[in-house]
């Protein structure tokens, strides 16, 4: 029915574009209110979530054309559905008990300064290194040194990847909550909780089949070393207790990989499938980081932040 009233009437796309967005923001909460909210086992709401994710990522109109290239791509990406997320996560928690609350107030104290300064520039070099691995010629390339000139963005990456970052760290923050929530009792709650969280966020990217052109290899591969990045992610907002961290660390990981244009793989194309190679690589130093966050203090202020997020 809309697209036949595009047809007739192509000056109303954009009219009709916006009242779909917006509508779209909003159209579950019915279902949400009546059925999801009455939902009282832990783990049924940890499935029902991820069942909501997958309803709102199939559910947009991917092939929604208006006469407006900024309104076409956001059918195109997850901004909206990340926004649709956030508010049909806050009303689950309040029907469930617990408080949206992804940003935390924060005291820095003592040898914590250093950690997170570690733990920031960790965030931030790691999307770099993926995305320059591809392409080095040298050793030293893999991790500094890197040719700048070969990043040409474009609006569609920009906007790509805060869909992407929005929407899946908004899911990942539900997910952990009720994750630390149901293993509340386990003696080993935060790393089962982190491991979760990271597995389905590894499978969650089997849904590019069915969005895009990517084949199961890419997906298979992909959803590898996402999981270890989602495992480090984790930590990194369970020890910060912001989510914008996590969000601005997956917003450069995607961007630099939409808008570097590079001229063929590197040296290690030489020893073997560089998709491979490289995604283990990646997955090796954001295991490395993500367990060394597991010791002593830094697990400490994990637990502690982790509590404060599930209490009621």
């Amino acid at each position: 029915m809309v697209d036949h009233l595009i047809k007739q009437n192509p000056a109303s796309s954009n009219i009709l574009a916006i009242i779909y967005l917006l509508l779209f923001l909003t159209y579950l909460l019915p279902v949400l209110v009546v059925s999801y909210g009455t939902i009282q086992n832990d783990y049924a709401r940890i499935i029902a979530v991820i069942l909501l994710a997958i309803a709102l990522l199939a559910s947009i109109n991917m092939d929604f054309v208006t006469t407006s290239e900024l309104l076409t791509h956001l059918f195109r990406v997850n901004i909206f559905t990340g926004v649709a997320l956030i508010i049909d996560g806050a009303v689950l928690f309040r029907r469930w008990g617990f408080k949206f609350k992804p940003n935390l107030k924060v005291k820095i104290v003592g040898v914590q300064i250093i950690t997170w300064i570690l733990l920031i520039a960790f965030a931030f070099w790691l999307p770099f290194f993926n995305a320059f691995s591809y392409f080095a010629n040298t050793f030293e390339q893999l991790f500094v040194g890197w040719d700048f000139s070969v990043i040409l963005p474009s609006d569609y990456a920009l906007l790509a990847s805060t869909g992407a970052a929005l929407f899946e760290e908004i899911e990942r923050y539900i997910i952990l909550v009720l994750l630390l929530y149901a293993f509340r009792n386990f003696k080993i709650y935060l790393g089962l909780s982190i491991f979760l969280s990271a597995m389905q966020f590894g499978l969650l990217h089997f849904f590019n089949l069915v969005n895009t052109n990517t084949s199961l290899y890419d997906v298979a591969v992909q959803s590898s070393w996402t999981f270890a990045y989602g495992c480090f992610l984790a930590v990194l907002y369970l020890y910060t207790a912001q989510i914008w961290l996590p969000i601005l660390s997956h917003f450069s990981f995607d961007f630099l990989s939409y808008s570097i244009r590079g001229g063929g793989y590197g040296f290690i194309s030489l020893y073997g499938d560089p998709k491979i190679l490289c995604g283990l690589m990646v997955a090796a130093v954001a295991l490395i980081a993500t367990g060394l966050m597991m010791w002593g203090k830094r697990k400490q202020v994990m637990r502690e932040n982790a509590a404060r997020l599930v209490s009621r």
